[in-house]
């Protein structure tokens, strides 16, 4: 029987099958066992159900194996059944999915649900905006987690313009890339293709390839492995420090980190006269003297050899430092 076969049609004709079967069965019983009307029912209704109740009465060798027979035959229709409803019913829910993305507009595309990806898509679907989201990924047993979880998900490679295109590309606002750094330049450049105006951010595993990554069409790269070596890194120059270092660890994100010594030149200068926020654009969230963290004040005067950590983008930090340096 084809499995396009709508679940009412293969309905009535297993329902037809089973009538069948009890037709014959009472009438089985009727003949050989001489049993009454409503006894043969039974007996055949307990058979083809293995419902495992007692005999109306002893059974012939004849009616024992007619009873096998009944038994099998109640046993390959329930199979059959299965067999048949079940793929109809998954297809349905496939069918009824790629509806849904498809009338979906403005949404979240997030391509991979490793450990990155699923943190990502536990957060923002936290804001009742971000609502609609839709999650690629190769590993069906990822796509199957994502989808326990009442995510809308496509199973496939993210760097496919059909996979793409299944996830509406056209009309999402955001692209997410928590996969590796070269799958993440293609699917960006595939998504530029469909959608020119969407906003794509990339969660880069090698610091290396962040420029790589901007150049594929990010607007923004984030790199969680560069805000972990400085949070570890200021642990262990400054044991002390672990406030500053749960800071970094909370912030995350969006904020670039980085840490610079204050040369001579800068040394007797206040933070205020610094202006290296209106500068930069880059804060100073705290201030390393002496094996102790101290809390920026805008007149706390600057002393050399004072460790300065920075929080910005990329480019604000940069630019700081080089202030810094001069």
């Amino acid at each position: 029987m084809p499995r396009d076969n709508s679940v009412k049609t293969i309905s009535i004709r297993l329902l037809l099958a089973l009538l069948v079967i009890i037709t014959l069965g009472t009438i089985g019983f009727l003949e050989l066992e001489n049993l009454s009307l409503v006894d043969s029912l039974y007996m055949t209704i307990i058979t083809i159900t293995t419902t495992g109740f007692g005999e109306v009465k002893p059974l012939s060798p004849l009616g024992r194996m007619f009873t096998i027979i009944l038994m099998f035959l109640g046993i390959g229709v329930f199979f059959y059944a299965i067999t048949q409803i079940f793929p109809v019913l998954v297809e349905r829910r496939i069918r009824g999915r790629r509806r849904l993305i498809k009338n979906l507009k403005n949404h979240v595309i997030v391509c991979g649900y490793g450990s990155v990806g699923t943190e990502v898509v536990r957060e923002i679907s936290k804001d009742k905006k971000n609502k609609n989201i839709v999650i690629i990924d190769k590993d069906p047993e990822k796509i199957s987690l994502a989808r326990e979880n009442d995510y809308l998900a496509i199973q496939g490679d993210v760097t496919s313009e059909e996979v793409l295109d299944k996830a509406n590309i056209r009309k999402a606002n955001f692209l997410i890339t928590c996969v590796e750094d070269s799958s993440s330049a293609f699917c960006i450049m595939t998504a530029r293709e469909f959608n020119s105006n969407i906003y794509a951010i990339a969660i880069a595993r090698e610091t290396s390839n962040i420029n790589n990554l901007k150049r594929s069409g990010a607007n923004q790269v984030l790199s969680p492995y560069h805000n972990i070596a400085t949070k570890v890194d200021i642990l262990l120059n400054n044991p002390v420090s672990s406030d500053i270092a749960e800071v970094i660890g909370e912030l995350g994100g969006n904020h670039y980190f980085e840490k610079a010594r204050v040369n001579e030149e800068i040394a007797g200068t206040t933070i205020r006269e610094l202006s290296l926020r209106e500068k930069t654009n880059t804060s100073i969230i705290a201030i390393g003297r002496n094996d102790d963290i101290k809390r920026p004040d805008p007149d706390m005067e600057l002393k050399k050899d004072d460790q300065l950590f920075l929080m910005g983008s990329e480019k604000e930090v940069e630019k700081a430092i080089n202030i810094l340096a001069k």
